[in-house]
């Protein structure tokens, strides 16, 4: 949360996808594992912070729901050892739908999951711990090493890059672009929800270059009442011929 306000503050909003744009961060993704597939659209499509999807645990994803549930934060690592915290803010313990097609991806690397800590034996450091995302191992990564994974992959796929906050609010926009202005408001609420952020002006304030595009949008519909040769340019004309 302190983060979005600090980018406000300074006038930098942070950098985003369009739907097309996201569309080839989906095909490319689509060439690398299931697990890095789907930490990644966590946070394009579910709107989770980087240290909430390392914090994930199996218990939080509910199949019967189609929902993943946000009560940890891993924001630090010290000394090898992950910091655990709670969410940033109250509102930012939370319960966010994702699409169906996502969670049947989920279901598939549930089974993949336990397959490979049963494969593990003894070698599984998680302990009891259920961590989704986790280093191989059963333990939670390192708290940059999603973002340095991101990079690695936009410049594998010579996508543009922005940074893996970026992702996240690249969610709001691709729920906004097409809607009509009549829907801005009640969107902005369910995206206020889903990123967490306690205060709905934090929202509008990242999006506000986005809704102002599908204001403008709406507007340009009025144009085909515009008429070249009203009789009020003709007036204006005439007046500026023979201004006597």
């Amino acid at each position: 949360m302190i983060n979005e306000i600090r980018y406000i503050k300074k006038g930098r909003k942070p950098r985003k996808y369009n739907e097309t744009e996201a569309q080839d961060v989906v095909d490319a993704l689509y060439k690398e594992s299931r697990k890095w597939r789907l930490l990644i659209l966590g946070s394009m499509l579910g709107g989770y912070r980087r240290g909430e999807l390392v914090a994930l645990e199996w218990p939080e994803v509910s199949f019967e729901e189609n929902s993943i549930s946000i009560e940890n934060n891993i924001p630090l690592t010290k000394k090898g050892k992950a910091v655990e915290k709670d969410p940033k803010s109250v509102s930012s313990t939370r319960t966010v739908d994702m699409p169906a097609w996502y969670m049947e991806e989920m279901k598939a690397y549930f089974r993949e999951w336990h397959l490979e800590k049963q494969h593990l034996g003894t070698k599984w450091l998680g302990e009891e711990r259920q961590f989704v995302f986790h280093n191989g191992k059963g333990q939670p990564y390192y708290y940059k090493h999603p973002s340095r994974w991101w990079e690695r992959f936009c410049k594998r796929h010579d996508l543009r890059y922005i940074k893996f906050h970026g992702l996240r609010h690249s969610m709001g926009t691709l729920l906004i672009e097409d809607e009509d202005e009549s829907m801005i408001d009640p969107i902005l609420i369910a995206i206020q929800k889903r990123l967490g952020h306690s205060r709905l002006s934090t929202t509008s304030d990242i999006y506000v270059h986005v809704t102002k595009k599908v204001r403008q949008r709406t507007t340009v519909k009025f144009d085909k009442f515009a008429r070249k040769n009203s009789t009020l340019a003709e007036e204006e004309a005439t007046t500026i011929a023979d201004p006597n």
